[in-house]
């Protein structure tokens, strides 16, 4: 077996010597110790009590060898964090903090507090009790028989995951998750039984919320609040199947093409087949059969390690102006692993031959940087990027990061397509309906969230004989930020109900009503039903899209009382995707000129649900809300319609 095979080739080259000398340590583990200064009694009592367990000391050192670079911040402020943030699980509805609750830590920056090295802090205790409940789980699970010793240092041994303070953890998520484990599945297939415990960890409470920034949370934290953002679920998911000996690590987008945002998702080492497998990711489901695919436009995608990738760190050490999150020495590249390999060569504009040209992606306003390329006199090769997503070689600047060529986008078949826009031939009609992709994520929580939705009116409370004023179907056509009804003029209704099916959770954003077609005079209109004092029906007519009424579990509707003159439109707001153009508001159109410049095309009203405009051909555009500051995403105009990286990404798999 792999494992044993390992095992017999470190027993050949001495790593699992007596620690009796020093003499024996490899250079890297001897200046770990060095680094450690008053902490190497802690880590020598580690290495000196497996002395004669040579392949737990074997993981020992791996650990200590690894530990430079790992840290974690200190200070007051982070338990003054965890409880502000375990307010949210007291919460039944809006998990959320207003704006006055989160004065206190509008200021916070993380970054600013101490920092301790690992190496200097970690004790033998907890480093022990880590190894040992790690190799039991290693040993004795079905699935990881063929499981390498490499992978199961990087996979289930670690004692944490990034920048969050080391504890003891194991003990609390295994007593919690392996009888649990034991109990739902028997086998041997790792992927199996990830997802049986992924599904039993989704029924445990878990609050989203991202309102706040932090460092990585401590695995205990996590396991006693469980909120957080996405990166916090993962973290938790993690430590659970670690605990439970499912080989796991994360993959990191560091920038999405669809938004601003990172994204992390957890990955399972497979041994059948020696792939990793995403788990938990949208719709995903794994197919050993082909090549793990991302339901999601990801660009470049990096993978979490405990080692220290000292190649790739070694290749990117002349880079002048590299920023902090591709200076990490502890993430490496593996989008070939999503997508294959490929390369894409483009020409660079620089006088300077010093010059680094970036992989750039135009995000919300600003040139972010995911990768870096290899010059070559004036071009640059860009190598493993995803096919169909719209990039641009960017330089550093005093300024910042700005474009130094064409943007591109790469096919299925390698082939590299450059827009290169020509603002003498306007001559592309083009209809913008969205400022952002339409992905299935978002397609798939609006259908979830909204479909089955009914207004209908009365003249009487009982609705005896109600008026269906309109019914949420799936059609793409009541999937927009706000939809407006005309209220019947011939026919008077004292009532109006929003609804949802029983056994769906009712949320809405906004339900207004206008005594004129123009919607300049808002009729403020009381609810009916008395609910509890945390549920807020005041959020219906406050005009604020961020506030939403959600009611107790066992409501599904609320009703209006009009008054005793007829009203002339209700305008309804879902708060679920805000992204469609929306009639009567300001949008800004631009596109990419030859310089590298954004140039604004126009600023247009929407008076429809559309923009009509006409566009430069073979252009990189954008459209965005007038005073967004330019937050909008790229996307070309193919075939009479709007193409981001993300529809362009599934035409090319």
């Amino acid at each position: 077996m792999a494992a044993l095979t390992v095992f017999a080739a470190l027993m050949t080259a001495g790593m699992w010597s007596s620690c009796g000398s020093e003499a024996v340590y490899s250079p890297e583990l001897a200046k770990a110790l060095d680094r450690a200064a008053r902490n190497r009694k802690e880590l020598m009592e580690v290495l000196e009590h497996y002395e004669n367990e040579p392949e737990k000391l074997a993981a020992a050192k791996f650990l200590i060898r690894n530990m430079h670079g790992h840290y974690s911040y200190q200070g007051a402020e982070l338990d003054s964090l965890e409880t502000f943030l375990a307010q949210l699980t007291r919460k039944e509805v809006d998990f959320f903090f207003t704006q006055d609750e989160l004065k206190r830590w509008e200021k916070f920056l993380f970054i600013n507090l101490p920092r301790k090295d690992d190496l200097r802090s970690v004790t033998a205790e907890m480093l022990i009790e880590n190894i040992d409940l790690a190799f039991k789980q290693w040993k004795e699970r079905p699935w990881n028989r063929n499981l390498s010793f490499e992978d199961f240092c990087e996979l289930i041994l670690p004692y944490s995951i990034s920048d969050d303070q080391p504890v003891k953890w194991r003990k609390l998520y295994a007593d919690h998750y392996n009888h649990i484990l034991d109990s739902l599945y028997q086998g041997n297939d790792v992927i199996e039984a990830a997802f049986v415990l992924l599904n039993h960890i989704q029924k445990e409470k878990w609050i989203y919320n991202d309102q706040l920034l932090t460092p990585h949370r401590t695995a205990t934290s996590l396991f006693k609040n469980r909120v957080g953002f996405r990166r916090d679920w993962c973290d938790l998911l993690v430590y659970a199947m670690r605990s439970c000996g499912i080989p796991v690590t994360t993959d990191n987008i560091l920038f999405s093409p669809d938004n601003h945002h990172s994204y992390q998702w957890i990955v399972v080492r497979d041994p059948i087949t020696s792939a990793y497998y995403p788990v938990g990711l949208d719709d995903y489901i794994p197919d050993r059969s082909r090549r793990p695919n991302s339901p999601r436009t990801i660009g470049k995608v990096y993978r979490q390690s405990f080692a220290r990738q000292e190649e790739r760190m070694a290749a990117l050490n002349d880079i002048r102006s590299l920023p902090v999150r591709l200076n990490n020495p502890f993430l490496h590249d593996v989008t070939a692993q999503y997508f294959g390999e490929n390369s894409a060569s483009v020409d660079i504009r620089s006088t300077d031959s010093r010059m680094t040209a970036y992989l750039g992606l135009w995000t919300d306003g600003s040139w972010e940087i995911i990768d870096t390329g290899q010059r070559d006199g004036d071009r640059v090769t860009f190598r493993n990027i995803e096919p169909g997503v719209i990039f641009v070689p960017v330089r550093h600047t005093t300024e910042g990061f700005v474009p130094c060529g064409d943007a591109f986008y790469l096919t299925n078949d390698s082939t590299v397509k450059t827009l290169h826009a020509n603002p003498d031939r306007l001559v592309q009609k083009a209809r913008l309906r969205r400022t952002r992709p339409f992905t299935n994520v978002v397609a798939i929580r609006l259908s979830e969230h909204i479909s089955g939705y009914t207004l209908a009116a009365a003249d009487n409370y009982a609705f005896t004989n109600p008026d269906t004023l309109l019914r949420v179907n799936d059609s793409d056509t009541v999937f927009a930020e706000k939809l407006d009804i005309a209220l019947p003029r011939d026919k008077h209704y004292r009532y109006l109900r929003m609804s949802a099916p029983k056994g769906k959770r009712f949320t809405i954003g906004e339900l207004d009503i206008f005594d004129d077609a123009e919607m300049t005079q808002q009729r403020i209109c009381p609810v009916i039903e008395k609910f509890p004092p945390e549920f807020n029906p005041e959020y219906l007519q406050d005009g604020i899209y961020a506030t939403r009424l959600t009611l107790p579990a066992d409501r599904h509707f609320f009703t209006y009382d009009l008054g005793q003159q007829p009203a002339a439109m209700a305008s309804i707001s879902f708060n679920t995707d805000k992204h469609f153009i929306t009639k009567g508001k300001d949008y800004e159109i631009y596109y990419l000129n030859a310089d590298g410049n954004w140039t604004m095309l126009n600023t247009i009203t929407a008076q429809k649900a559309y923009i009509d405009i006409v566009v430069p051909g073979n252009a990189m555009l954008m459209i965005c809300r007038t005073g967004s500051d330019m937050k909008g995403q790229a996307f070309i105009y193919r075939n009479g319609r709007q193409m981001y990286s993300y529809d362009l990404a599934r035409l090319y798999r």
